[in-house]
């Protein structure tokens, strides 16, 4: 079969309008559980929107839609014109069903969609039906397909062909492959130029099929096909992929030969079998457990068949409907922020295995370093480079989690637990990017998941007979925990007038000074996703969020505590909005991340709405204290569409019908988002339980027993602390062997008996030989309990170059 026919000539308009993806609120997100049928779809406005394969992360097509007119008066698509209903085949299949209606009630299209329970192909049986025999009889059904092959609308090709004697579309660039189809005959079909030689345009010009371009290349496409319904009114489409033409139009026959009943039959055993085991946890909900069976069975969902493990934040574009093929990202990537609570919300549900997966995914996926990338496509590509360091502290709480659900099996975590250990030491305790992943400082939310990282590395470490580097990391974190107040909490709040103390979003540090003043009452936090000719900067003492809340989620402040409960008047007072389904909360006060006030998509800039996923982590804190948590748990089924999907972002403002925006209603942003649905299983799961249930015991029990730590301060070369209380002891830390040379500080900077620089050999002072803890890691405590004096001063030697560090540094010692 060759590419295109011999008499080929290309339609007009080429290349086609400037190609761009299609909404991210979805409506349904589908596909079999098994890992054979590599394939996923989406359903926004009734249709079907982006379809993956053979990665979560490989969008291959923008919509597939049915078009409908009389050939006279109207012509209708289904996404503009049609009103749609959208709810689930099972309860715990995702397959959908979809009545799409004419707004004059003459006819309906009945649509169910599944995928091949066991091949790339997607299937759509359409029943269309009406009371009046005589108007169906005059209408003619077409399909319109826009393919955008290996990522992008640019550089398809298409033609239409005959394949074991029936008319296939098919499509392809480089070597991914579509054949499309349909088991009712096809009269006509065409490939043109989106905007230009397509279907769409055609039939909005007379009602009729009139271009019938056989084939199409190196554009923009758009392909339509006409649905011979003279003998039945039911038919089914099948849309298949693969890596050669052979393999796409075989799956699509095989597909379509098979009685469409039968594969729905299959495809929802697999589903039935996959939430076999899932704790009934239907009680505590209060709509009979139907958000807790979609989400459990989307979170399985968002689990990639080819690197198994690998789970993304949402099978989404963020306003995607502005998004061209230069914006390749969108949510369908791995955040190991949003993959540890997807499948910590898994283990919620019951299950362990997929959390397994997770972790070992991950320590494939770790960087030399230890660290991991900010968010990367499924074979660890990084896309965003930004260093986040609670990401790299959640895989070690789920590799503890797992080890105490006793669910490790034969993996062994501890290489991965160590070098992200060592990697929150070297490159903390600042954070280049707090969990908004926009600003650097001092964030009690990352600050939270370091603290409890570390100190269930340091539990694997105390298991392996690992004590020296068990103490070590339990002394850091106890550094980090003894310095949360005097980092992230404001004494002069200006915010409620008679809360003056409380926790702020965070505390903003420049990464390149390693002398910061760490008040955040003197620093100004940048906030660079506001608009043109508004204030971009604010005193850090200025913006809140309820990231704190971590604090008391990982075991390290109780609830109940009074700087948290102060806090949260705080949070309330201004970021609390009440929407028709039950409070929300933004972000941070000024966030700029969200629909802009007239209803627009963000895009660079915008305005902060409502996340729902805030309202679950406000009910887990309200349970943890004792409280009833039953309203923040109606409130995020009342988020949730019929079908069971809850979204990142909710309008929170008065309503704007003219751009469909809705108090409590979603928004162009994520959905579904994964985190939001894994939030409510652990919220049921914890009131289940009666006590938070992804807390580690192993922080709680240190943190929460009334035990009093006295850590070190800890001196690094990013983080040169320049005042500490006398009486305190010192720890210097540092990547390589090295000497301590120190000695109460002198008026002349120079330690006494020598003359600094080259000649420290000559200074008279203490040295300290560092220990090595086998991190790699090196460090010297000083003791200044019994020194006299209003600093001290010390300088290095470093023994594997033979020489000494040539300057003197200075801690003031205050009173």
């Amino acid at each position: 079969m060759s590419d295109f026919p011999d008499d080929y000539t290309r339609p007009f308009g080429y290349p086609g309008s400037e190609p761009r993806w299609t909404v991210s609120a979805k409506d349904g997100v589908g596909t079999a559980y098994a890992a054979s049928s590599r394939v996923w779809f989406t359903l926004s406005l009734g249709i079907l929107s982006e379809i993956y394969y053979p990665r979560l992360d490989r969008p291959q097509t923008r919509d597939l839609q049915l078009m409908v007119t009389d050939g006279e008066t109207f012509v209708h698509e289904a996404k503009r014109d049609l009103k749609h209903t959208v709810s689930r085949i099972d309860e715990n299949a995702l397959g959908y069903r979809v009545v799409s209606e004419d707004p004059k009630g003459r006819y309906r299209l009945e649509k169910t969609i599944i995928t091949d329970p066991h091949q790339a192909t997607v299937l759509m049986q359409t029943k269309l039906l009406g009371d009046d025999a005589a108007f169906l009889s005059k209408l003619k059904v077409f399909a319109l397909l826009a393919p955008h092959l290996q990522v992008g609308g640019w550089g398809n090709n298409a033609r239409v062909t005959d394949v074991a004697g029936k008319t296939v579309v098919v499509a392809w660039k480089g070597n991914t492959h579509l054949a499309w189809g349909a088991t009712v005959p096809i009269p006509n079909a065409s490939c043109g130029y989106v905007g230009k030689s397509d279907g769409w345009t055609d039939l909005h010009d007379n009602k009729i099929l009139d271009w019938t371009f056989p084939a199409a290349d190196d554009g923009n496409l758009a392909l339509t096909i006409e649905l011979d319904l003279a003998e039945t009114k039911t038919f089914t489409m099948g849309l298949s992929f693969g890596d050669t033409r052979h393999s796409a139009v075989t799956a699509l026959m095989q597909g379509l030969d098979v009685p469409f009943r039968h594969h729905e039959e299959r495809f929802k055993r697999q589903w039935a079998r996959a939430c076999a085991k899932r704790p009934e946890l239907d009680e505590v909900s209060h709509d009979d457990g139907r958000l807790y069976r979609a989400s459990h069975a989307l979170l399985l969902s968002h689990e990639d068949k080819t690197y198994q493990g690998a789970t993304i934040a949402s099978l989404s574009i963020p306003w995607g409907h502005i998004k061209s093929d230069q914006d390749i990202g969108g949510y369908h990537l791995v955040w190991p922020r949003d993959m540890y609570h997807s499948v910590s919300g898994l283990m919620a549900a019951g299950n362990t295995e997929t959390p397994l997966r997770a972790l070992v995914y991950l320590a494939c996926a770790q960087q030399e370093d230890g660290g991991f990338p900010q968010n990367f496509w499924l074979d660890g590509t990084p896309y965003w480079t930004g260093i986040q360091l609670d990401s790299v502290a959640f895989p070690v709480i789920l590799a503890w989690d797992l080890k105490d659900h006793d669910a490790l099996r034969g993996f062994d975590p501890y290489p991965m637990v160590l070098r992200a250990a060592r990697f929150l030491i070297v490159n903390g305790p600042v954070t280049p990017q707090e969990r908004w992943e926009e600003n650097s400082g001092y964030s009690p939310s990352t600050l939270a998941a370091e603290i409890a990282a570390l100190v269930c590395a340091a539990d694997f470490a105390r298991e392996r007979h690992d004590d020296a580097i068990a103490d070590f990391l339990l002394v850091y974190a106890d550094f980090l925990e003894a310095h949360i107040e005097e980092w992230t909490v404001t004494d002069q709040g200006v915010i409620l007038d008679d809360v003056k103390r409380h926790y702020v979003r965070i505390n903003p540090i420049d990464l390149d000074d390693p002398h910061n003043d760490e008040d955040p009452d003197t620093s100004i936090l940048p906030i660079r996703n506001r608009g043109p000719h508004q204030q971009f900067a604010f005193p850090a003492n200025e913006i809140v969020d309820a990231g704190f809340l971590e604090l008391v989620r990982f075991g390290i402040r109780p609830p109940g505590d009074p700087l948290i409960e102060d806090s949260l008047k705080v949070v309330d007072a201004v970021l609390k909005v009440e929407t028709p389904h039950g409070p929300v909360w933004r972000r941070y006060n000024h966030d700029g991340y969200g629909q802009r006030d007239d209803g627009g998509p963000f895009k660079d800039w915008g305005v902060g709405r409502g996340w729902p996923l805030l309202t679950g982590e406000r009910g887990h804190y309200e349970h943890a204290a004792g409280r009833d948590a039953t309203l923040y748990v109606q409130t995020l089924e009342n988020f949730a569409t019929e079908a069971g999907l809850m979204p990142e972002q909710v309008w929170d403002a008065p309503d704007l019908p003219e751009r469909h925006q809705f108090l409590g209603e979603p928004i162009g942003a994520a959905m579904p988002l994964m985190w939001a649905h894994a939030e409510y299983i652990k919220l049921l799961r914890s009131i289940h339980d009666g006590e938070t249930y992804d807390r580690p015991s192993v922080v709680a029990d240190r943190y929460l027993s009334g035990n009093d730590y006295d850590p070190p301060e800890v001196w690094t070369f990013q983080r040169q602390v320049r005042s500490i209380p006398k009486g305190c002891r010192l720890r210097v830390l540092v990547g390589a062997p090295f000497r301590l040379r120190w000695w109460p500080g002198a008026d002349t900077g120079d330690p006494p008996g020598g003359r600094g620089g080259a000649h420290m050999e000559e200074a008279h002072g203490i040295d300290v030989d560092a220990r090595d803890n086998t991190l790699d890691l090196y460090f010297a405590d000083v003791d200044l309990c019994d020194v006299d004096a209003d600093r001290v001063q010390f300088t290095f030697f470093w023994p594997d170059a033979d020489r000494w560090e040539g300057r003197t540094y200075e801690i003031k010692l205050r009173a």
